[in-house]
């Protein structure tokens, strides 16, 4: 504990900032939000973000919430801890489960109607622990491993492209216990899992990349435990390659940004005890919400496996209205981009390379981020065959 206290008081406390802030966002889940969070930057490591906030719906939603970035373990220095905690009233949301329809389409699948939905409320418990541990390798052999992004210009650049970058081995432990209901149905969705990674990093910067590389393969297991009725085997590769653009607006080039992800459920056709292993939804193969397909509502698609494409252009702004005034300067917003995407993608009932190139679901449009000390703060627009989505977030997509 003296070496904990010794090592969290060991840097330079003069850059901590504390903020408190209100803010507002569109959620296309839970409606118009409103809330407030209070953030310490800088401590106990000059990298390290704390956030703490509630936030209320228009749809009736009341959440409270942890959540902390890069905090490293101050008695072993290459491993990294992110808590999350979410903890709620959830109002009334579409859901896309339920029994199979007249011509035996199950809701969520690829072929499924937008209203194969229930309409439910409820309680929301989740909380997630990340564990990420830097191995001795690559970028990764300065055991005082600096966090921090790294901005260079075309002739630095020249790194290979499949060069180990910062390799990291993570453990992350997931529960979540949603009580959903409405007149006419009941529900208890229990989730208690691991997911077992190892992520290459070749980027710059993870949460605001402007060149580079990044691969991250997964297990994840799902238990049979606190509350969760069967157990899972979920496996998942996710590819991401970043191309700079230098435009002389700022010292950030802007991005061209490609993202490659698949999911499969191996256990998917096995049963235990009467039931199928098949993964919850907070963990197994889904699209739609701020990841993936950004034109389609939260948990719109899913099945045993999936495939999802994603390319961006994200062009440095040369207009930013916060540097105008003093008081809008502190709130320290670096960069604005505008982002042009489109998002492909599709479940299947099992992982076929070419049945996942036909019938695909997709996405395009337009967004706007904004680099804030060190966070990224982005909206979405996009448009698909069923809606127009407003998605409001924190940390790009990809």
């Amino acid at each position: 504990m003296i070496a904990a206290a010794e090592f969290a008081n060991a840097g330079d406390t003069s850059n901590v900032s504390v903020n408190t802030l209100p803010f507002g966002f569109y959620s296309n889940s839970i409606g118009w939000v409103v809330g407030s969070f209070t953030s310490i930057k800088g401590y106990p490591q000059k990298n390290s973000f704390t956030k703490a906030g509630a936030i209320i719906s228009s749809n009736g939603s009341k959440y409270v919430y942890l959540q902390a970035d890069e905090v490293q373990n101050p008695l072993f220095k290459r491993q990294f801890i992110r808590p999350d905690l979410f903890v709620g009233k959830l109002g009334d949301v579409k859901e896309y489960i339920g029994p199979p329809d007249e011509r035996g389409i199950v809701p969520g699948s690829n072929k499924s109607r937008e209203d194969q939905h229930l309409l439910l409320h409820g309680t929301d418990y989740w909380f997630e622990l990340n564990l990420k541990h830097l191995l001795p390798v690559g970028k990764g052999v300065d055991t005082d491993f600096d966090y921090t992004i790294d901005i260079r210009n075309r002739e630095q650049i020249n790194e290979p492209f499949c060069e180990i970058g910062k390799l990291f081995l993570e453990t992350k432990l997931i529960y979540r216990d949603m009580t959903l209901k409405n007149n006419y149905a009941n529900l208890k969705i229990v989730t208690a899992a691991v997911d077992f990674s190892i992520s290459n990093d070749n980027t710059n910067y993870i949460y605001f990349p402007t060149y580079g590389t990044y691969q991250k393969v997964s297990y994840i297991k799902q238990f049979k435990a606190f509350g969760c009725d069967v157990p899972a085997d979920i496996w998942k590769a996710d590819f991401r390659y970043f191309y700079p653009i230098f435009d002389g607006i700022n010292s950030y080039p802007s991005v061209l940004a490609f993202n490659f992800v698949t999911m499969d459920t191996p256990s998917w056709d096995t049963k235990y005890k009467g039931k199928y292993k098949r993964g919850k939804l907070f963990v197994g193969p889904t699209l739609g919400g701020t990841k993936y397909l950004r034109g389609y509502k939260d948990l719109r698609y899913h099945d045993r496996a999936m495939l999802y494409y994603s390319m961006e252009l994200r062009k440095n702004l040369d207009w930013n209205p916060f540097n105008y005034y003093e008081w809008t300067r502190k709130i320290g917003i670096d960069v604005l981009q505008l982002a042009l995407f489109g998002d492909l993608g599709r479940v299947a009932p099992k992982w076929d390379f070419a049945e996942f190139h036909r019938d695909m679901q997709y996405t395009y449009g337009i967004g706007l981020r904004a680099l804030m000390q060190g966070m990224v703060l982005r909206m979405d627009i996009g448009q698909s065959k069923e809606n127009l989505m407003i998605q409001m977030f924190v940390e790009n997509p990809f």
